[in-house]
């Protein structure tokens, strides 16, 4: 069995770090465009777009999960997120 080393999990970390902050910054400078042209209060983008879109897979695994006939997985699903 292969295993990654300290040095390249560390790395691979943060890279992903990055990427991720990155796309962050990206996501808050759209958010301001959003904002400015389809004149939506910035609180309504804040507390219930985004909590939405950023739990959109696992809403979508939860639903997978109940219609594969596995209601506890999907419940833990939806109130882990």
């Amino acid at each position: 069995e292969e295993r990654m080393s300290v040095g390249c999990s560390t790395a691979l970390l943060l890279v992903t770090t990055v990427l991720v902050a990155i796309s962050s910054q990206y996501l808050v400078h759209s958010i301001d465009g959003l904002v400015n042209q389809w004149h939506f209060p910035q609180a309504f983008v804040g507390v219930v777009l985004l909590p939405i879109i950023g739990n959109a897979c696992e809403h979508a695994s939860a639903v997978r999960l109940a219609i594969q006939d596995k209601p506890v997985v999907s419940i833990m699903i939806a109130v882990g997120s």
